[in-house]
């Protein structure tokens, strides 16, 4: 699933077709969760919890969901960064990592970042490179959906 979804946002499908496949995904993610609970890297394993990650990010219809899974799944780093960032996103707040972007005009911006001075610190420490690097990276990765 996880492959698919990837696969799907990187060759340029439409917000209806992305929709149709989240709405997919989460009925799916909601069934595994009711039956196993949430997943662990002990139980799964460390490629499947990222898949699974990939599966949640893009559950914004269900942002309860999002932060019980940011609670009860021992994602990485990087991925605890871009959950956190897309739940306070959600919830109109300021990020703290800058992993979140949206359509201004012609490009990619971060959206508000809380502290924008310590931003590529806190990227630093968890892995993730300077933010002038990521944005560059977002807005050449997704040029054909400006």
């Amino acid at each position: 699933m996880a492959k698919v979804d990837q696969k799907m946002r990187k060759t340029g499908a439409d917000d209806k077709q992305l929709k149709k496949f989240d709405d997919q995904h989460y009925l799916v993610i909601k069934k595994i969760i009711a039956e196993h609970g949430y997943p662990r890297q002990e139980q799964v394993g460390k490629k499947v919890m990222t898949d699974f990650w990939t599966l949640i990010q893009h559950q914004t219809q269900d942002s309860e969901l999002q932060q019980a899974c940011l609670q009860n799944c021992d994602f990485g780093q990087i991925e605890k960064a871009y959950l956190t960032d897309r739940v306070l996103v959600n919830a109109k707040k300021k990020q703290i990592y800058s992993t979140q972007f949206k359509k201004v005009k012609n490009k990619f911006v971060p959206h508000p970042i809380k502290n924008k001075k310590q931003a590529d610190s806190l990227r630093k420490e968890i892995g993730l490179k300077p933010l002038f690097e990521y944005t560059k990276q977002i807005n050449d990765m997704f040029k054909n959906r400006l």
